[in-house]
């Protein structure tokens, strides 16, 4: 499972349970802010809507953004290690 799909599964039973008919935004906005709003914008889905293209672009953005901190969170690891030898 991609961390996008862990992502919103997650979001989908803790912040917006129940609430996936009356607000279709709220799982893609709890995976990533930034990313639903560079791709959902001004114009957010409405109830039952299904917008396959905003979908999969929403997808490629939240998971350049996961492994973008994935590999922040690597390098700041690495940094503290090189800093602890040189104590």
């Amino acid at each position: 499972m991609s961390q996008v799909n862990q992502r919103r599964t997650a979001c989908q039973f803790q912040q917006c349970r129940n609430l996936e008919e009356e607000d279709p935004n709220c799982t893609p906005m709890c995976v990533s802010e930034g990313c639903f709003l560079e791709v959902y914008g001004g114009n957010e889905l409405e109830p039952g809507e299904i917008d396959v293209k905003r979908n999969r672009a929403f997808s490629r953005c939240a998971q350049k953004e996961l492994m973008k901190k994935a590999k922040e969170a690597r390098l700041e690891e690495a940094r503290k290690k090189q800093t602890g030898r040189k104590k």
